[in-house]
């Protein structure tokens, strides 16, 4: 499912387009689960629970006022999404562009950007690798799109090449920790947005169908535009799946994912991880 030319554009650029890889049917399903758990989180109703205690609850949230609602670690709980992690060709991609024979998911984050959210839902530029506790390539972001975007739609923004930049960033967003110190080794966001806007050429906006995937490297810069469209909100699931070639390292800005057990890990420690499925493929 990935071709070598697909891999060199990933190793290049950070950031790999996949067209259509996900049929309409696990659109449809993924966009069902979202609206059936988003109207529980809006109306105040508890999210449903597999009922496994080393498992982090499903949780979300969602901001009347700039139209931006979230979803978080929906996989193990919800019967749709679960279905998706298992048997869609998500673990299939990963491990092809990764080259690997097993992958571990590690969480899903949805987004949704309702149609009118305007300037204040745009998303600031910053990276993942800084919200992971573990250091190393193997954890990318599948990220699929579940509406159409457009130029209008809050597409997705990367910036070319910057996946090579060794330095790390603090999350754009700290809720209830904006008051605290820069963490030591870490650069001010301030600077990779200050960067961004010198370097415009090498911005990439992905407009891009329902049912098309971006595969992001953890250290790719990016961001998206404001959400423009009056008509029609824009709908995306992103999930971090675990390769071979990283190691436990958690960091001040990170988190352990689904998993509680992800605590007692060594630092250092290698996949796989005795409380993650893992998802084995045969790579050719």
């Amino acid at each position: 499912m990935i071709s070598e030319s697909q891999r060199e554009s990933y190793e290049a650029e950070g950031v790999v387009l996949i067209e259509q890889a996900f049929a309409p049917e696990w659109v449809a399903r993924l966009t069902l689960a979202f609206d059936r758990l988003q109207s529980l989180i809006r109306t105040g109703q508890p999210l449903p629970h597999c009922g496994d205690a080393a498992l982090r609850k499903a949780d979300g949230d969602f901001d009347a006022r700039t139209g931006r609602a979230h979803l978080r670690n929906a996989a193990p709980h919800d019967p749709d999404v679960h279905a998706w992690a298992m048997r869609s060709p998500a673990a299939d991609l990963v491990a092809g562009l990764l080259g690997v024979s097993t992958v571990q998911l590690w969480y899903d984050l949805w987004f949704c950007k309702e149609a009118g959210g305007g300037v204040d839902a745009a998303t600031p530029w910053h990276h993942d690798s800084v919200g992971h506790c573990f250091e190393g390539p193997h954890i990318p972001s599948l990220w699929i799109a579940l509406s159409d975007v457009g130029p209008d739609d809050a597409p997705l923004l990367t910036l070319q090449g910057s996946h090579r930049d060794p330095r790390l960033f603090p999350p754009p967003y700290r809720p209830g920790k904006e008051h605290l110190p820069l963490a030591e080794g870490y650069t001010p966001i301030e600077v990779m947005q200050a960067e961004v806007a010198a370097q415009a050429a090498r911005i990439r906006v992905w407009t891009v169908r329902s049912g098309d995937c971006l595969l992001i490297h953890p250290q790719t810069w990016h961001a998206s535009l404001p959400q423009r469209s009056s008509v029609r909100r824009r709908l995306a699931c992103t999930s971090r799946w675990l390769g071979t070639d990283l190691r436990f390292q958690p960091r001040p800005y990170s988190f352990n994912g689904y998993y509680h057990g992800a605590d007692s890990l060594s630092i250092g420690a290698r996949p796989p991880y005795d409380f993650l499925p893992s998802l084995v493929r045969s790579i050719s």
